[in-house]
This record gives structure tokens, C-alpha cells and sequence, in this order.
């Protein structure tokens, strides 16, 4: 137990205190000051065992995954700073080319010829830039080695941890049997957005829409996934789940996003336009108002009765919308200078 929470992150190791305190509490009931041979074997205690090697060798494999993962971006930095080097001593030798050039063109076009003509030929730096050059090439050439060996490496078969959706939903499935509910009971579509510093990472499986805004524009990152027929759509319970999952991932800065919008089918129904395959207007205004300080609150609560009132008159589905924006100081637009006014307004009374 010791040499398995000291393999795990620290977050990780919390939860098997319970489990030794809940052992400790066994051993108590069973009235045995250690646990004996056959209390060892019992199928419960050998699982957990079991699954305690399966989480240490896992703890492993994860370790040797991020440090290979350190070696690969060390080997992308090298190969950078050999490309910029490359780049220089081909642009140097050019140069020196086209003064070759030059020179042997003024040579052509005299008809005597005296050995100072010859001086400047010859104090041109073509043996430095090839040299040079050359070295260059012989590390590009152990790069490419190293990155052979890298490759082979990571395509080595090894024991990799079982963290599957088809592993997590049988397990849930056997949870389940004799219960009051079914594995389909549990059926639903996801959708998420993770953010950590300036990387962003989306995901969506089924129906419902995932928006990103852009600057002040927001655009549809995810459209719904209905399947063949418009009721249709893939859940977290569907055997093609993994393949019908979209995952987006990158820089904020990179694509300009400063903000994010996450809804339910039934939401959608009122926030985007199936025949133009957009977001309507009005979200992009409440999501750039909620953007100014101070606001969030009171576009959360306009939000909220929007969704109370004229969204779930239009359908009989799950209405729910989370959105996820950046403050900013920039100017509101007339329609948002309108919304904010009346979000204001309604507050203050």
C-alpha cells in the first residue's frame, strides 16, 4: 500500500486511506488481530489487490509516458534550432553564390585579365559556408537517428492502463444488475470544455451544440450529431460512443477564443438555426455583455428566465446552456449596449 500511494500523484493516493481505514474496520469485525491466509484469499480482498497491482504498474506506465513526452520536446526544440541553422548557412552560401556569380560576369566581359582581378573570387567565404553547412547536415542526420529511435520506442508494445469508455460502461453495468435501473436508463449525451492556462480542450458526443466565441463573434465549434433520423443521436451508453466522440484541443491566444457555449438539444431548439447551421444573435450578446465586469451575475440571472420562459415553451426536451467567457473592457455594439441596459435595469428593480 505504502509503495503504491507513493507511485501515485497526491491527489491520486487520498482515496486509499479510506480504503485501509475500511480494511482496519474488517479486521476489527472479524474479531482477528491480523488478518489470517484464508481472510487474505477471500475474493473481495484478493480483487482489491488485485486492482492495487493494476494502479501501481499503471502509475508506472503513466511516468514513462511523460518522460518519453519530455524527451520528444526536447528532440522538437533541437530540431527547430537545426532548422533555423540550416535555413542561415543555405541563405550564407546563396549569397556567396550570387557574388561568384557577379564576379565571374565582369571576368567574361574583359578581354586582359591580372591576378587582383582574382582577389575578390577568392576572398568569398565559400569553403566557411560549406563547412559549415556540412556540419550541419551530419546533425540533421543523428537527429533523424535519434528520431528513429524514438519512434521505435513508443511503438514497443507495452502494458498500457485499461481507462477505456468500453472497460468504464461494462463496469457500470455489472454495478447496476439487480438494481432498480438499467445500463440504457443512464443514457445521455456530453459535452465539456476544459481550460488550463491559455490551452482549451472541447468535447462533444451526441446531439446539442458547442459555440465558441471568437473575438466577439460566436461561431459553432461542434454541430449536433442526430444520426440518420432527426430524434436520433449517439449517448455516453452507445456501443459506437468512442468513434462518434469529437474532441477539439489548442491555444486560446492562438484562435482568439474568449469564450465558450455548451447546450442541450432542447436548448438549441431556440439558440441555433438548424437550416443555416448558426447561433442566433442574441446568445453572442448576452455571452459579449457577460464579458463586461460586474455582469456575469446579472446575465446569468436573464439567462435563467430566458430558459424558464420562452425556451421551454418550444420543446419538451432538457433546456441547459453553460457558458464560459474572459472579462474584457472592449465596447459593447448597440444591441448589447440595449442588453446590458435591460439586464441592469431588471436588477435594480
Amino acid at each position: 500500500m505504502q509503495s503504491l500511494s507513493l507511485s501515485l500523484p497526491p491527489e491520486a493516493t487520498r482515496p486509499f486511506s479510506h480504503v485501509r481505514a475500511s480494511l482496519e474496520k474488517s479486521k476489527d469485525q472479524l474479531n482477528t488481530p491480523t488478518p489470517t491466509k484464508e481472510f487474505l484469499s477471500a475474493p473481495r480482498t484478493k480483487g482489491f489487490l488485485e486492482h492495487a497491482n493494476t494502479l501501481e504498474s499503471q502509475a508506472k506506465e503513466w511516468q514513462t509516458l511523460h518522460t518519453r513526452q519530455k524527451q520528444l520536446e526536447s528532440f522538437s526544440e533541437e530540431t527547430k534550432a537545426l532548422e533555423k541553422t540550416l535555413k542561415e548557412h543555405l541563405e550564407a552560401l546563396g549569397v556567396c553564390c550570387a557574388h561568384l556569380h557577379e564576379g565571374i560576369k565582369k571576368l567574361q566581359a574583359q578581354s586582359l585579365w591580372q591576378t587582383k582581378d582574382l582577389r575578390p573570387l577568392n576572398n568569398l567565404p565559400l569553403d566557411t559556408c560549406k563547412t559549415k553547412l556540412e556540419h550541419a547536415l551530419h546533425k540533421e542526420k543523428a537527429l533523424i537517428q535519434q528520431f528513429n529511435q524514438e519512434w521505435h520506442q513508443s511503438i514497443t508494445p507495452t502494458t498500457l492502463p485499461k481507462i477505456t469508455l468500453k472497460d468504464n460502461l461494462q463496469k457500470l453495468y455489472d454495478s447496476i444488475q439487480n438494481k432498480t435501473c438499467s445500463l440504457h436508463d443512464l443514457a445521455s449525451t456530453l459535452l465539456a470544455v476544459a481550460l488550463r492556462g491559455d490551452d482549451f480542450l472541447l468535447l462533444h458526443l451526441g446531439d446539442g451544440v458547442c459555440g465558441v466565441l471568437k473575438g466577439r463573434e460566436l461561431k459553432v465549434a461542434s454541430h449536433p450529431d442526430n444520426g440518420e433520423f432527426g430524434n436520433e443521436t449517439t449517448f455516453t451508453t452507445s456501443k459506437d460512443a468512442p468513434f462518434s466522440m469529437k474532441i477539439f484541443k489548442g491555444k486560446l491566444s492562438e484562435k482568439n477564443f474568449t469564450g465558450f457555449a455548451l447546450m442541450s438539444d432542447g436548448a438549441s431548439e431556440s439558440f441555433y438555426h438548424n437550416k443555416d447551421r448558426i447561433l442566433v444573435p442574441l446568445l453572442q450578446d448576452y455571452m459579449n455583455v457577460a464579458r463586461v465586469p460586474g455582469m456575469q451575475e446579472g446575465v446569468q440571472k436573464a439567462l435563467e428566465t430566458l430558459l424558464e420562459g420562452r425556451v421551454k415553451e418550444k420543446t419538451f426536451d432538457d433546456c441547459s446552456v453553460i457558458a464560459l467567457v474572459l472579462e474584457s473592457g472592449d465596447p459593447l455594439s448597440t444591441t448589447e449596449k440595449k442588453l446590458q441596459a435591460k439586464i441592469t435595469n431588471t436588477a435594480l428593480d
